[in-house]
């Protein structure tokens, strides 16, 4: 059940980031579009909204269009998976939703480098293949808290030289 809420919880802020790097561009003071402006294709993703599309802020049809826009240029593939991560949040208890979104929210405050930072070793460990995933899972399972946390620890002073290094070289 771990695996399966780091999976959701990684996945869940992949997907809400990208969607939230677009809504930063959302001009709160944008006057309302009316629905008889959207494309038939927009109106086809978001039709549950049109009976109430009019009392909508202005910020709320603007996020609902541009997931709209980003949902009609997924790929088949792309909709799946899409798919079934929603699927998984929805059938999240209300307390693991909170815990989650705390956590995204705790991230979301980070230097931006360390976001960038962890971003990027997620991507290398989910290009390893799933034997080796389940390799380094197992192998941080089965070490102790105090060598946990040594580990971390370890690996931020690595990061942080890695960042001085760099800089230097710059």
């Amino acid at each position: 059940m771990k695996h399966f809420s780091l999976v959701l919880f990684v996945s869940l802020f992949i997907f809400l980031s990208h969607i939230d790097s677009s809504i930063a561009d959302v001009d709160e003071n944008k006057p309302t579009t009316n629905w008889s402006q959207l494309s038939p294709e927009i109106k086809t993703v978001i039709a549950q909204f049109e009976q109430q599309w009019e009392t909508l802020p202005a910020q709320k049809q603007s996020r609902l269009i541009l997931g709209a826009e980003r949902w009609l240029n997924m790929s088949s593939q792309e909709k799946t998976n899409a798919s079934q991560r929603f699927k998984m949040w929805d059938q999240l208890d209300e307390d693991k939703k909170q815990m989650l979104l705390a956590k995204l929210d705790t991230f979301k405050r980070l230097p931006i480098e360390t976001q960038d930072q962890l971003r990027k070793t997620f991507l290398q460990f989910k290009n390893l293949s799933p034997e080796k995933r389940q390799k380094l899972r197992n192998k941080f399972r089965n070490l102790s808290p105090e060598k946990r946390q040594q580990l971390r620890q370890r690996l931020k002073t690595i990061r942080k030289h890695r960042r001085l290094r760099t800089r230097s070289n710059n």
